[in-house]
This record gives C-alpha cells, structure tokens and sequence, in this order.
C-alpha cells in the first residue's frame, strides 16, 4: 500500500504486523515496522509522528547494535527536522548518518548524506560549503553510475 500511496491502509497494515513483530519477540522486525510506519507518517505530513517512530526504530537499532539501520533512520530523522524548519538539528543527524556510512564504506549512503548536508547549508546561507558538498555528492553518483541520483 505504502508504493502505492494509500498510507492510511499501509499504516493499518503495518500496525497488525507490529503487533506480530513485538509478540514473537522479534526486535529486528520491530524496528523496521517501526520505520515503515513512520514513513508513512512522514508522507501524510506529520512529521512529529514520524519522529516518535524514528526514535523508536533507532533505539532498537543501537540495542542491535545495527549501524546501516542506524544510519537510515538518523536520516530520515534528519529530512523531518528538516521539513519542520529545524535545520541545524538536521544536519546534525545528517552528519551521525555519514559517519556511519563512511565506517561501513556506503558510498551511496555517503553521497546522500552529503547532498542532504549540502541542502542544509544552502538552506543557511552557507552556499561555498553547499557547493563543495554537491560537487563530492555529483562526483561519487558519477562513480557509482547512479543516474537517478544525477537527476538523468
């Protein structure tokens, strides 16, 4: 339902197998339900919903100690900072997602974390940072042959 834009059943959907999830005892699961939900959140623009989810979602992951998990949510909890107007805020989680990205040697994750971060910094008049951030952005989407990253 979520790839087809119908949240309000997806969220149905996604609650029924929490349920599931946090009955077998299955905290991986649960954290990924808790993300999904929170996506769904996040498209229906409430933010500070999604947030909760997020939260929720990425203190499993550390208790999992699952970092590419990690990092995915610190993102996603970066572009709903972000949505809300909190900036700095984003960028800070933008920033743990990168660290992240670069110790596990994800260069996509690190290309968008450096076009999120780039966003950032336009956003705060910061434009030289945002440049350089989006040329090392441009530059590894080339390598990596990401085209729809390029925007080709």
């Amino acid at each position: 339902h979520y790839l087809v834009s119908q949240y309000s059943k997806a969220i149905e959907q996604y609650e029924r197998v929490l349920l599931i999830k946090e009955a077998m005892n299955d905290h991986a699961g649960k954290a990924k339900i808790c993300s999904n939900l929170a996506n769904c959140y996040d498209a229906l623009g409430q933010p500070a919903r999604a947030i909760q989810l997020y939260e929720q979602a990425l203190s499993i992951f550390q208790e999992l100690a699952d970092r590419l998990g990690q990092a995915g949510v610190f993102t996603s909890l970066g572009s709903c900072h972000d949505a809300l107007g909190e900036v700095k805020r984003a960028m800070t989680l933008y920033e743990k997602a990168l660290v992240i990205y670069e110790e596990l040697g994800n260069r996509e994750g690190k290309a968008r974390s450096w076009t999120n971060l780039g966003i950032c910094h336009y956003t705060l008049g910061l434009y030289d940072t945002s440049i350089q951030l989006h040329e090392w952005s441009i530059a590894l989407f080339k390598e990596l042959d990401d085209r729809t990253s390029l925007g080709a």
